[in-house]
């Protein structure tokens, strides 16, 4: 009888090992389908600001500038978050959690695309709201390095790495947003409002190292948890 009732408690542990694989096998699919469909959007919205401002050639050239900006940016981030090469030290979940890390990035950089296509008046700023700006950036960077203290000794390289392609991008793309306005009395208010609007998402994402993300969550990687 024991040796009955072992071999179905063996049994039930088996069976719910394979169904948990076959859950996060779905899971990371899902996140896969996910970060393609954002790219997707993201390439047509692209396409479209394209098109509506084709014959606005320093735009386009600035703004083709900044887009790859973006990407170097965005691929440095995803290896500061990782910073292990091997995928299978961070667990079977690694593969979900990058795709939706990818694909938030994504949905935040066509939310950006998308105000091309509707361009507005930018809002006020000045020289001295992108100081304070780009003091608090380089501020919580620094709180971030000191604050996280991952096991992987590539962490340090690549958390500034990320941030040099930030910083990158962000100069090119409010150039992009500046050339865009260039026709208008004061172009460097559309520079400076940029400046100050990415300043302000970067310190939000870089907050991951700082104030750290919810205890638990599988997606943690190379930011502290609270």
């Amino acid at each position: 009888m024991r040796k009955i009732i072992c071999l179905a408690l063996l049994t039930m542990v088996c069976s719910s090992q394979a169904v948990f694989a076959q859950s996060q096998t779905e899971l990371n699919q899902q996140a896969g389908q996910g970060s393609a469909k954002s790219d997707k959007e993201l390439n047509a919205v692209w396409r479209n600001v394209l098109a509506k401002y084709a014959t606005n050639t320093e735009f386009i050239t600035k703004l083709r500038k900044a887009e790859s900006a973006w990407i170097v940016y965005r691929d440095k981030h995803l290896d500061a978050v990782w910073p292990n090469a091997d995928p299978s030290y961070y667990g079977s979940a690694f593969d979900m959690c990058r795709s939706s890390e990818l694909g938030g990035l994504t949905k935040a950089r066509t939310k950006d695309l998308k105000l091309l296509l509707n361009h507005a008046a930018p809002l006020p700023a000045s020289a001295a709201m992108v100081a304070t700006g780009n003091a608090a950036v380089d501020s919580q960077f620094k709180k971030g390095l000191k604050a996280a203290t991952p096991e992987e000794p590539l962490f340090t390289k690549k958390y500034q790495q990320a941030q040099t392609a930030w910083t990158a991008f962000r100069d090119a793309d409010s150039d992009a947003w500046q050339a865009l306005d260039a026709s208008t009395k004061d172009s460097s208010a559309a520079k400076y409002s940029r400046i100050v609007q990415l300043d302000k998402a970067r310190v939000k994402e870089l907050d991951g190292w700082v104030r750290g993300i919810p205890e638990g969550d599988v997606c943690t990687g190379s930011r502290i948890t609270y």
